[in-house]
């Protein structure tokens, strides 16, 4: 309940308290003026009509007394009058009892009003003549009674409302700048540093209100100087200058960290686009015109790769480009080759020895960078204008409907199987959470994961194979609710609005989704749509689903885009925690990160930890996750008791 609300409640209460209590004593002092009112009523009645009747009380004038009890008694004020004579024997005895009308009956049992009754002594001369009693009626003070309480209640209540609307008001501008405050603090712990324009009065609130916009400019200027600093270590350290793309370093590190996780069924594509005519340009012309022979090539390239989704370009010197692509050579093969034509038909005088040259290697588990750029290197040399450059050549394993039927057949039938890794927290003997990885399984044959959700986008099919991933992952995760898991999302299904909808309804369903559940996005997913991708992350974390951006830094782009968006962890790119051993820039560049990303709330993990060299670095540079094969390998469930995967031990520890 919000301090607003209290105070609303509080003040309502007090209001209604005050407005009871005022009501309750002013009816009681009206009845206790009404009860004496009575009283002296049938005193003076008696006192007045026992000096009328006096003379008359002898036996021969007893009907003229009678007659003006009867006329007093007839008012209708009176519930009885007797008269009595010396010897306490009734003379006179008359009865009134009316039903009270207009009086609520509950009413008369709160406010009960007693008859009074008053005897006088009558006198005959120095004898006593007899006795005179007198009891008022409580009809006539029940109805006055009655009137004056709701006349007291209704002015109350008017007066009540009044005051509270203008409490009403005054506290809503009151809480108006209170408001913002808490607003502001809101959007801090999402990761959102804003400025509160409003000025409150009160001193305390103007005293809060300045001290969080102080914090938030502090903390921006922090953001942004520590941002510089990562640019220029990106710059200097893994970016080309011209392209803005991965230098040498960024594409052997990347390479070499692709290598040591592929499995050995499983490779991924290579190609090499040299430029032949530069160094001609260059020498006859000038580096301006070198320059935009460098970026024309590149255009045609990306031009052409679009489609593909998942990609890395790198320039590893001044005419070559390297393309690295998480498929086999089969997959990318007819891309490819609708590529080398396309820079074929780019051919030019200006350019004497050609437009571009392409060639492709196949990249597997055993596969060395020096090795994979000698291939290429090799290659180049046999291309022709019909096809590119092939080190390795398979047959295509597949056609599109083969494909179609695979899918379809994973979709129905759900042969899937998982390991588990763990995150493990800096200086705790315990895990920010598991990632869950799936290997997918048709007809015996364990089926690569990249290949395989690229031509389920290509066939229409990728959120279909989302939902049957992602329903395997809630059954599994609904009964492990203590567990905190993690699970991966793809491009295609993070931007689709059915999927995104479905996954709502499911956490609204399954209570197990809104604890300890952390989804893995790719930093490229995330920058493709910056925007959408922070109304995405709103409708999930309404749900209390944390967010971890994976491969952090593959992109080669500033960080800055952070600021909006309201995540838990990032995953540092295996690049560079595979690049600690060696490398200055890189400890300096994963430092300022750490540092960034801790000034705003965000857990930084590094991955790919192998030895016990990158163990201690990364232990150094303070992140709070490390995860990799020195931590402990990835495990399934049939490897062993899960006891034995989810209560991890390692020498590390």
């Amino acid at each position: 309940m919000s301090l607003q609300t209290q105070v609303y409640a509080l003040i309502v209460l007090l209001g209604i308290i005050t407005f009871a209590v005022k009501l309750k004593l002013s009816s009681e002092q009206t009845q206790a003026f009404y009860q004496q009112q009575m009283a002296t009523h049938a005193r003076d009645t008696a006192t007045s009509l026992g000096l009328a009747i006096s003379p008359y009380l002898n036996e021969r004038d007893m009907m003229v007394a009678r007659t003006m009890v009867q006329a007093i008694f007839d008012s209708g004020y009176y519930a009885q009058i007797e008269l009595k004579d010396d010897q306490n024997k009734s003379l006179v005895n008359l009865n009134h009892n009316p039903e009270i009308h207009g009086v609520p009956s509950w009413f008369m049992r709160l406010f009960q009003l007693t008859a009074p009754t008053y005897t006088k002594e009558l006198n005959s001369g120095w004898k006593v003549g007899g006795f005179l009693s007198v009891t008022t009626h409580p009809g006539a003070a029940y109805i006055e009674l009655w009137q004056q309480v709701k006349q007291a209640a209704i002015s109350s209540a008017m007066i009540l409302v009044i005051a509270l609307s203008l409490a009403y008001l005054v506290l809503r501008s009151v809480f108006r700048p209170l408001r913002k405050v808490e607003q502001q603090a809101q959007r801090i712990g999402q990761k959102q540093f804003v400025q509160n324009n409003a000025s409150p009065k009160s001193r305390e609130l103007f005293s809060v209100t300045k001290a969080m916009n102080d914090m938030v400019t502090s903390i921006q200027r922090t953001f942004d100087a520590l941002t510089k600093q990562s640019d220029a270590y990106y710059r200097q350290a893994y970016r080309d200058e011209l392209t803005g793309l991965g230098n040498r370093r960024a594409f052997d590190n990347q390479l070499s960290a692709v290598t040591e996780q592929l499995q050995d069924e499983h490779t991924h594509s290579v190609a090499m686009v040299t430029l032949p005519s530069l160094q001609l340009i260059n020498e006859h012309h000038d580096y301006r015109q070198g320059d935009a022979y460098v970026l024309a090539v590149l255009e045609v390239i990306k031009r052409y790769l679009a489609h593909l989704g998942d990609y890395h370009i790198y320039r590893i010197s001044g005419g070559t480009f390297t393309i690295h692509m998480p498929y086999p050579c089969d997959f990318v093969a007819e891309t490819l080759s609708r590529l080398h034509h396309s820079l074929q038909k780019e051919q030019h005088h200006r350019y004497e020895k050609g437009f571009a040259h392409l060639s492709i290697a196949s990249v597997n588990s055993c596969s060395t960078v020096g090795s994979i750029l000698s291939e290429l290197d090799t290659a180049i040399s046999t291309a022709s204008p019909d096809k590119p450059a092939m080190c390795q050549t398979h047959n295509l394993v597949q056609s599109q409907s083969q494909w179609r039927e695979t899918i379809v057949r994973i979709i129905e039938q759900g042969n899937f199987s998982y390991s588990f890794q763990p995150v493990r927290k800096q200086q705790q003997q315990q895990a920010h959470y598991f990632e869950t990885f799936v290997r997918i399984s048709d007809q015996g044959k364990s089926i690569d994961n990249q290949q395989l959700f690229a031509m389920a986008e290509r066939l229409g099919l990728a959120c279909e194979l989302e939902k049957k991933l992602f329903q395997a992952f809630i059954n599994f995760r609904n009964t492990h609710t203590e567990l905190a898991l993690a699970v991966n999302l793809s491009k295609e299904a993070f931007y689709n609005e059915d999927f995104i909808t479905w996954v709502c309804r499911q956490a609204h369903h399954y209570g197990c989704l809104r604890h300890n559940t952390v989804l893995e996005i790719g930093e490229a997913t995330l920058l493709a749509d910056i925007a959408m991708a922070k109304n995405v992350l709103a409708r999930l974390k309404a749900f209390n689903i944390k967010v971890c951006i994976e491969h952090f830094g593959s992109s080669l782009t500033s960080f800055r885009y952070l600021r909006d968006l309201n995540i838990d962890y990032v995953k540092v790119d295996a690049a560079y925690t595979k690049d600690l051993q060696q490398n200055d820039d890189a400890l300096a560049l994963l430092r300022s990160i750490v540092t960034t990303c801790t000034g705003i709330g965000i857990k930084t993990i590094a991955c790919h930890i192998e030895n016990a060299v990158s163990f201690d670095k990364a232990m150094q540079l303070q992140f709070d996750g490390l995860q990799g094969n020195y931590i402990k390998p990835p495990m399934q469930l049939e490897e062993g008791p899960e006891q034995a995967i989810f209560n991890f031990q390692t020498r590390t520890l």
